[in-house]
């Protein structure tokens, strides 16, 4: 920095003709404050476990992780890749022989420090996704040109994830609705959106510089290329966002650097994409058909799509109105001399790609509805716009904040408070961040009901009423079990908790098939689910009624069984996709299906009953010669409490207020 006149904690910077005033402020201590404020938030929810149930082991503590605690299913995907496996290694007779199709890109994180750090593996990667995370913000808010302590304290914001989300109320005659004025943008559920916002907000930050620059370079386009990549293996929702306004984004570069070295860049771009979706690529030619209808993929009208509640375009409306109003706010003001000026280039050059990416991000479902013919869980499109709404609405914020500064009579403060001000005002309001999340944290610690219900609460409704606390019987048959099954055990039970501890922590293999984690066909699902089921004593008629357990006070919405161990995603019914005709479900179940469109809504219909029933009937003993078992776990509660295995040949080890634990007899 250079001027004619320097005063205390103040430089002059010339910069179009002008002298701007810009404090000298050292980022580093503020960035450094930064990274160990978010580090400590993330530790905080491990803190409070260690501390209300100090006699639980750090799996348990990791299966409650979080607040609240997330999708634990994928806990054992990342156990395995922690192993060095891609295939599936859940059935101990097919272990090995399938690749395992979920995507590896947002489990890696934590399967690498499981691998490095053992079970602690968790704690450790839950810090350094938060880190990286937080720096990762910060770079995106100063690569739109925000001064760097405003863009130090947007990302402890939003990575300290503050419990804060402003909704406006609209209220228009009998029609009222509700937007999220500042939507939250992430979270602790794994691996979305905890590891997956990694790779939107790098894509992100990758799209805007290529915009920014005066001239791109190939290094642009290849980090470009290598995110969007590993975006499209982390979040497919926002990848479709980013694809659909790509178009646009090559002609601009086109016209701005010529068409020749845009296609060169390109194509450079194109081969580095290619290697990094390649494994991607090679899960999806290789899955049998059966993995994603049960993960939800469905056929619909493509023009279903464009019947769209209004209410979900307020969001966007609100922040393209935004954008705007900051593109009218800072064009064609003067540059003033004040320490709040920054380099506003990068909004100017960038505010019609802002507008038109939360554009795209609300109409990519119908766009890619009528592309393709097919979706999957649809409404993760409004959640994925929603998180892209809220970086643009935070970075135009800060924009019309210090445009508002420059109109006001801030010019005429003298330039040493100024630079106190600027100086120090960082530090006092990041400070005061970090004590306002420690005190609402200890505040919802406080209050917290000690009786813990099971993570799938909602599902295992039977589970809930356990006395002292759920988790507290979970912790006790998982020490036990840690303490008298060998690892090579081959375990069932309908307890998605303890299937998701087992595998993730100790164990290796499972009876059942889990059919998110496994990528077995339907039929060895349903022929193993048929053979428990039967040692335990189902007649046909109590297997029809036990795999249609409701969910909730819900009777004609199918639970836990179907959901977890049966059919996933498979038997959604909603007005958007039934898995049978509507004719093929009951007089009851009929009137409920054109109300809906939650895709997690699951009815088994009767034509597969049917055929479920036909082969639970065919059963035989030849079918156990080939599979193998060593332990089961039941439920002490509704519907599991009648049924046990014979005791001729298991025999009842452990049992407490939650659960009862069989082995066989030797």
């Amino acid at each position: 920095m250079c001027g004619s006149t320097r005063k205390p904690g103040l430089s002059r910077l010339r910069t179009h003709g002008k002298s701007v005033i810009r404090p000298e402020t050292k980022w580093w201590p503020l960035l450094t404050l930064g990274m160990l404020g978010v580090a400590a938030g993330a530790l905080l929810p491990w803190l409070h476990s260690f501390q209300n149930f100090p006699d639980e082991s750090i799996a348990v503590s990791t299966i409650y992780r979080g607040d609240p605690p997330g999708d634990i299913q994928y806990f054992p995907l990342i156990s395995q890749l922690s192993r060095g496996t891609i295939t599936d290694g859940t059935i101990k007779e097919l272990d090995g022989s399938v690749l395992r199709s979920f995507p590896h890109a947002t489990i890696f994180p934590h399967a690498i420090s499981i691998a490095a750090f053992g079970s602690y593996g968790f704690l450790v990667a839950d810090i350094a996704v938060t880190v990286c995370y937080f720096l990762l913000v910060v770079l995106l808010f100063r690569t739109m040109g925000i001064p760097e302590p405003a863009s130090t304290l947007a990302g402890c914001f939003l990575a300290l994830n503050i419990p804060l989300n402003l909704v406006f109320n609209l209220t228009l005659g009998p029609v009222s609705s509700s937007f999220p004025f500042l939507p939250d943008v992430w979270g602790m559920r794994i691996p979305r959106p905890f590891v997956s916002e990694l790779f939107l907000v790098a894509a992100l930050i990758a799209v805007l510089r290529l915009l920014i620059a005066d001239r791109t370079k190939r290094s642009h386009w290849l980090w470009l290329a290598f995110t969007f990549g590993i975006l499209l293996q982390g979040d497919v929702y926002a990848a479709l966002t980013f694809a659909l306004i790509s178009p646009c984004l090559i002609i601009v570069i086109a016209r701005r650097d010529g068409v020749r070295p845009t296609c060169q860049n390109c194509l450079f771009a194109g081969i580095l994409f290619t290697v990094v979706v390649a494994p991607f690529l090679l899960q999806r030619w290789l899955e049998h058909p059966d993995i994603p209808n049960r993960w939800g993929v469905f056929e619909l009208d493509r023009m279903a799509g464009f019947r769209t509640y209004w209410r979900q375009l307020v969001a966007p409306t609100f922040a393209i109105a935004l954008v705007l109003l900051t593109r009218i706010s800072i064009s064609g003001q003067k540059q003033p001399s004040s320490v709040l000026r920054h380099n506003d280039h990068a909004f100017l050059r960038t505010w019609w790609f802002l507008a038109m990416l939360l554009f795209a991000a609300f109409s990519c479902a119908s766009i890619s509805i009528l592309i393709l013919g097919k979706t999957i869980q649809p409404y993760h499109f409004n959640d994925r716009a929603e998180r892209l709404c809220g970086y643009v609405v935070m970075i135009s914020f800060a924009y019309l904040t210090i445009a508002f500064c420059e109109r006001t009579k801030w010019k005429s403060i003298p330039d040493r408070w100024k630079a106190k001000a600027i100086n120090g005002l960082p530090y006092a309001a990041m400070t005061a961040l970090f004590f306002v999340v420690l005190g609402y944290n200890a505040l919802a610690q406080k209050n917290q009901n000690q009786t813990v219900n099971p993570v799938r609460s909602v599902y295992y409704a039977h589970a809930t009423d356990v006395d002292p606390s759920y988790r507290s019987e979970f912790s006790e048959l998982t020490q036990f079990m840690k303490a008298n099954l060998p690892q090579d055990a081959v375990v069932a039970s309908f307890d998605h908790q303890v299937f998701a501890w087992w595998l993730t922590f100790h164990g290796r293999y499972w009876f059942l098939v889990e059919p998110f984690v496994s990528s077995i066909p339907d039929r060895e699902l349903e022929l193993r689910l048929s053979l428990l089921c039967n040692l335990l004593g189902m007649s046909t008629e109590d297997f029809l009624a036990f795999i249609q357990t409701p969910i909730e006070s819900q009777p004609n919405i199918h639970g836990y069984v179907n959901v977890f161990w049966l059919g996933l995603a498979k038997y959604q019914a909603s007005r958007l996709h039934t898995f049978a005709p509507s004719e093929d479900y009951t007089p009851e179940q009929q009137q409920l299906i054109p109300n809906s469109d939650y895709t997690w809504q699951t009815i088994i219909p009767q034509s597969e009953l049917s055929r479920l029933a036909k082969q639970y009937g065919e059963i035989t003993m030849s079918d156990w010669e080939t599979r193998s078992i060593d332990a089961i776990v039941l439920s002490n509660g509704m519907p599991e409490l009648p049924w046990a295995p014979p005791t001729t040949d298991w025999e009842l080890v452990f049992q407490n207020n939650a659960f009862r634990l069989f082995t066989r007899i030797q």
